[in-house]
């Protein structure tokens, strides 16, 4: 409802953007909602604070949804009426969810959003698992609201972590045959478990590898090592339920001649300078640090220049703005970026980087590894399997992804209500439950016209009420997320109705309720409640469950 009401406001004052509307529904003599809309418009508008909230309440005391409004000095307080609230719901459509767009910074743009985008050389680990979860989440939400939104995964497929990575291949091959071996040799090598995995499997197709020439072995083990990996990684992402509409390799960036035409247009511009046998960036110029190599002393292309190749390839596509989700130790990598997109002539929003910071995991309360495995690293896959898809997800996405994070796997994995992916499941489940439950009884879920007639005869509790405004404010939380750039808007929204739902259970009756009237009404906010908190659902990617 905040969504409706800000929408409102925002027509009567003749102005793009909604509001500050604050949810009091649990506060005393402030309303469902309130707003300091006179003080945040006073200036812009060059009125009186109290002379705007005056005017909003004259005339938004006409509304069908407004029972009150009080305007109190620059402050507005509406209160709700209660059947509005309900119509509100039943109709709440696809189309009505896709007004959201035109109200966040993202509207009429076409964005996309880049995430996990591991090396193909490993099995995806923990510290993929949270950005993954809110790279899903985001895009899902987008895409809700009707955002123009495409997800994409950036597979590094190239350069010289790759050569070091089939030279680890064939070293371990070499182990498997029984000839000398020496993998610590390779400077920056790959040493788990899983490359003598791998070795194997070449071995198994191509067991004469190591009679080819070097140059003929490395791609061989290159291509089929990072087959392996992508199909091993896409794998656990299915099982996590993240999927991309994109998979772009660098590989094909590089073949493209991306890496050639953005530097000859940085070239053209100026932009460019060779000292000390290497071709470099002016990237001070636009308020890095200091300037970037592009091109080596050895003629090879750095990481950098391939990336911003990568960017420039990003915004031919057509895309508007770009969400990249990096870990925080990529954090040094931004200023760079930023700064040879301005040299390019992008626009400043073009590239914005949501930094996901660090994840610590306790076990007894106290910090742990998560894996026994060999390997500098621990895997998602791990983790999907201690605490399953639903918790890792939801722990992940509870939390702005600019906060570091707790992560308690004993919680994590409690059948109780102190654990908060338990408690939100288990209050759709019991919602579902009493349906079920009515249906059985030949207790059908009210009409329109029903509950009209219901709320002549019944004024909801102070509880019932709660519940209802609350979701009824489901729009505003999604705007909120993606205005924001963080799920944690609609995790914490949930954790909040599933609160209010588990007390509406406990208090009220309501097949055996004390009227007909009570009845009625406790059956569409039964009803209402598996809408929303299944979109939610949706919205996380976490299961919805019928029995718990």
């Amino acid at each position: 409802m905040r969504f409706v009401i800000g929408k409102e406001i925002a027509n009567v004052l003749g102005v793009g953007n909604i509001p500050e509307i604050r949810n009091t529904s649990t506060e005393k003599g402030k309303g469902d909602f309130s707003s300091p809309v006179g003080f945040m418009m006073a200036k812009r508008l060059k009125r009186r604070p109290d002379d705007i909230t005056k005017e909003l309440s004259e005339k938004l005391s006409t509304k069908p949804w407004a029972e009150k409004i009080e305007y109190k000095g620059g402050f507005l307080n509406i209160y709700l009426a209660h059947y509005y609230l309900l119509e509100h719901l039943y109709t709440l459509s696809d189309e009505q969810y896709k007004d959201i767009a035109q109200f966040t910074p993202q509207h009429g743009k076409k964005i996309q959003v880049e995430y996990v985008s591991a090396n193909p050389t490993g099995p995806l680990h923990v510290a993929h698992g949270r950005g993954a979860a809110v790279g899903s989440a985001l895009v899902n939400i987008f895409k809700h609201i009707g955002l123009d939104a495409t997800s994409e995964f950036y597979i590094n497929d190239g350069g010289e972590q790759i050569k070091k990575f089939a030279l680890s291949i064939l070293e371990r091959v070499k182990e498997i045959k029984g000839l000398p071996s020496d993998i610590e040799s390779i400077e920056g090598g790959y040493k788990g478990e899983y490359i003598k995995n791998i070795a194997k499997q070449i071995l198994e197709t191509y067991p004469n590898i190591l009679d080819m020439p070097l140059d003929k072995a490395i791609e061989v083990a290159s291509d089929l090592g990072i087959s392996l990996m992508l199909r091993d990684q896409k794998a656990v992402l299915k099982t996590y339920r993240v999927m991309f509409d994109v998979w772009r390799s660098e590989k094909d960036i590089r073949k493209e001649g991306w890496v050639e035409k953005t530097i000859n247009l940085l070239k053209e511009k100026g932009l460019t300078y060779e000292a000390e046998g290497a071709l470099w960036l002016k990237t001070t110029a636009f308020g890095d640090d200091k300037d970037r190599v592009l091109i080596k002393q050895n003629g090879e292309y750095t990481y950098f220049a391939v990336d911003v190749a990568y960017h420039f390839e990003k915004h031919i596509r057509g895309f508007d703005i770009v969400y990249d989700i990096w870990g925080s130790d990529h954090y040094g990598h931004i200023g760079r970026m930023k700064a040879a997109m301005k040299g390019l002539g992008l626009p400043d929003d073009f590239l914005q980087v949501i930094v996901i910071q660090i994840v610590r995991f306790l076990k007894d309360g106290e910090p742990i590894k998560m894996s026994k495995r060999a390997g500098t690293f621990t895997l998602l896959s791990e983790l999907i399997d201690l605490v399953g898809v639903d918790a890792a997800r939801f722990y992940f996405l509870m939390y702005s992804p600019d906060n570091s994070m707790d992560f308690d796997l004993d919680l994590a994995v409690k059948k109780s209500m102190d654990n908060p992916v338990y408690y939100v499941q288990y209050s759709y489940t019991r919602a579902l439950s009493l349906k079920r439950k009515a249906e059985e009884s030949g207790v059908s879920i009210p009409t329109l016209d029903e509950l009209k007639d219901a709320l002549e005869k019944y004024t909801p509790s102070d509880e019932e009420r709660l519940l209802l405004v609350n979701l009824a404010d489901v729009r505003y939380q999604l705007m909120l997320s993606a205005k924001n750039l963080s799920p944690h808007y609609v995790v914490n929204y949930a954790k909040d109705l599933a609160g209010m739902l588990h007390s509406f259970y406990q208090s009220k009756r309501v097949l055996d309720a004390e009227s007909g009237s009570a009845r009625v009404f406790r059956m569409a906010l039964v009803d209402r409640f598996i809408e929303v908190m299944g979109l939610l659902h949706d919205l996380m990617g976490i299961e919805k469950k019928e029995h718990m």
